[in-house]
């Protein structure tokens, strides 16, 4: 077999997550790794199965980029040499981290090895609010680890998971975080990760006054913003906001960051609980190609059906449809919340 008939066998896949630890120093309340919210095995694969993993990620792939996260990846013992491994093989790696845990060394290390992109969640300007959206005194620990990162000339990406507790100091935490060093934003609205979740979900007035903001803000400092957790355009045309960048669920498609857990298990996506097979037993064509990725692409509420931006939206977050209402037919929460009369 030649090499470019063996290289057109490659799934058109670029982006992966690694969930490399179940162990968290945090205890979020809007968390949304499925171990904490259904049944799921536990374990912990070692450096020498997941450069096994990456192996096979790079000969059945095309990846380019795989984003290391947990919970807590830096309770990963063998983080270091694992990042080295996979830049080894030509891969980037984003780091998906709390941020409390990196001291003046470990910053100095991840930089050392070229990390693309710290994405650290700063959710509150406050010690107090940051206590009940976390659930631990830590806030000096995050921030002490972003400015740990700047010293270093790391990249930080601030995340800001927007619930009802927190939307309304989005203006102060932004602002909080560019003083630490963030280059940029990420809004995602909270994804339910089960039904104790719908509570935190905030309303579309106050996500619709957070994207004013950011928009303007945005404009006017040339600070990146983007909104990663889909708004379905029927509640909030995201085309308002010309300076966010936003998208839908990849379904997927070669947009797609299937994520592969702590056991070398494989999902969709970080958000859905759903095994779909192992990549220590079969091969990543195998695993894609099986019956509940084909039924996740062909997923879509009835009410979506007769919408022209169907294609497009998807109907929103499949995932959250499916650990809230247990179905992947089912309307997204926040479409739920929100729908239209």
């Amino acid at each position: 077999m030649s090499l470019r008939r063996s290289s057109q066998r490659k799934a058109s896949l670029f982006n992966f997550v690694l969930e490399v630890t179940q162990e968290c120093n945090e205890d979020c309340i809007y968390c949304y790794n499925v171990w904490k919210h259904c049944r799921y095995p536990k374990g912990r694969l070692g450096l020498g199965e997941w450069k096994k993993i990456i192996r096979k990620l790079k000969e059945e792939s095309r990846v380019k980029l795989v984003s290391i996260s947990g919970g807590e990846p830096l309770l990963y013992p063998e983080l270091l040499d694992l990042v080295d491994f996979i830049k080894m093989n030509g891969i980037s790696v984003n780091l998906l981290t709390n941020g409390a845990l990196i001291d003046e060394k470990i910053a100095g290390e991840l930089v050392k090895r070229r990390i693309s992109i710290f994405e650290i969640p700063l959710v509150a300007s406050t010690p107090e609010l940051h206590r009940e959206l976390k659930g631990c005194d830590d806030l000096d620990a995050v921030m002490n680890g972003m400015a740990n990162v700047l010293k270093e000339k790391g990249k930080i990406i601030q995340t800001f998971v927007a619930t009802n507790r927190n939307i309304t100091d989005i203006q102060d935490a932004v602002e909080l975080g560019i003083v630490l060093g963030s280059r940029g934003l990420m809004f995602n609205r909270i994804n339910p990760a089960c039904k104790e979740h719908l509570p935190l979900l905030p309303t579309k007035m106050e996500i619709s006054a957070a994207l004013e903001f950011l928009n303007s803000f945005s404009k006017k400092n040339h600070y990146p913003v983007s909104s990663s957790i889909p708004i379905q355009p029927c509640i909030l045309d995201m085309e308002k906001y010309r300076k966010i960048s936003h998208g839908y669920c990849p379904s997927g498609n070669e947009r797609s960051y299937y994520t592969i857990d702590p056991m070398g298990n494989v999902r969709i996506c970080n958000h859905s609980p759903t095994i779909i097979g192992n990549l220590l037993e079969g091969s990543l064509q195998e695993i894609i190609g099986s019956s509940f990725v084909s039924e996740f692409k062909q997923a879509l509420p009835e009410i979506c059906k007769s919408c022209d931006r169907a294609e497009e939206c998807k109907g929103g977050c499949k995932a959250a449809a499916q650990v809230c209402f247990g179905s992947l037919d089912r309307s997204d929460p926040f479409f739920e919340a929100e729908r239209p009369i």
